[in-house]
């Protein structure tokens, strides 16, 4: 059995939640037409292709509202999946429940014994369940070769702390 544990101050995703608001606001405010897709390579696509994702989507240069936003939004795509985006998205971008998805994250890299690695952050998923016990979606195989099979997740947070455990067993 081994263990991961990681615990964040959530000040720390709290001007990345702040853009994530913005963003959304602007897109309710503008025109579907003036919207274009901006997948980015090596970001993995939404679930469901025939519902992309709010995030696949920018802002019309001719529309200096939201410009500066891209930039911070594709920064958010480095830590969190598609799936993960929508989620935070559901929840308002609170920033516990975003520090909780990235604590969870740490947490698994610690456990695997990898040590974080920001370019693979977005190879695993946090999702969760019917009832909204989290789990893990494990998108390169490779990451998980050669340890034990079965994951256990578990994310709380409370005021300013968000906290994650991951068991591998």
């Amino acid at each position: 059995m081994k263990i991961g544990i990681d615990i964040q101050d959530t000040k720390r995703f709290t001007s990345y939640c702040k853009i994530a608001k913005q963003y959304l606001q602007i897109l309710k405010d503008i025109p579907t037409e003036n919207l274009s897709s901006t997948r980015q390579k090596n970001t993995p696509p939404s679930h469901d292709a025939s519902n992309p994702s709010l995030f696949d989507k920018s802002i019309d240069t001719k529309n200096n509202k939201g410009t500066n936003l891209i930039t911070e939004i594709l920064k958010l795509r480095r830590l969190f999946t598609d799936p993960e985006l929508e989620y935070l998205a559901t929840k308002n971008f609170s920033e516990q429940t975003a520090t909780g998805l990235y604590c969870a994250k740490e947490a698994f890299f610690k456990a695997i014994g990898t040590g974080v690695k920001p370019s693979k952050l977005n190879q695993i998923e946090v999702l969760h369940d019917e009832i909204g016990a989290p789990y893990y979606n494990i998108l390169d195989a490779g990451l998980f070769a050669n340890h034990q099979s079965n994951l256990s997740l578990s994310i709380s947070h409370t005021g300013g702390t968000a906290v994650a455990v991951c068991i591998l067993y």
